[in-house]
């Protein structure tokens, strides 16, 4: 999978969203703005919108997803975000047991994607390398 710079910051955004306990009481619960969100929207957003949930399902792929350090990180998320009842009221889901875990393993992904910032091909829109290359042949 290659993660273009747009995806790039759509996860780092969704792993800040959800590592930031007074967003998510601001936007979430009591529905202040400017921003618009909610716990369904940002997972939906990190693990469907992004593609990177795909990916990490699959039993077979060449390298990683997005690195070593961060994909066991993502699966952790991802196993912990299952536990939550998204039937559940947003003040509800914010008082879950795993809260505080889900916070904290957010938190710690968004470091390592924010430490990888530049490094392997992250930050790069490969779709506008290669329509420019298409265009010099």
């Amino acid at each position: 999978m290659i993660i273009t710079k747009i995806i790039y910051e759509q996860i780092e955004s969704c792993l800040k969203e959800l590592s930031d306990i007074a967003f998510q009481e601001r936007v979430w619960v009591r529905g202040e703005g400017p921003e618009v969100s909610s716990y369904t929207e940002v997972v939906c957003q990190l693990f469907d919108d992004t593609g990177i949930g795909d990916e990490l399902c699959l039993e077979q792929h060449d390298g990683y997803v997005i690195s070593k350090d961060i994909d066991p990180m993502l699966h952790e998320l991802s196993d912990l975000l299952d536990s939550i009842n998204s039937n559940l009221d947003t003040q509800e889901i914010l008082k879950s047991p795993n809260w505080e875990e889900i916070r904290s393993c957010a938190s710690h992904a968004l470091k390592l994607l924010k430490k990888e910032k530049g490094s392997r091909l992250i930050g790069i829109d490969f779709c506008r390398v290669i329509n420019a290359l298409l265009r010099m042949c």
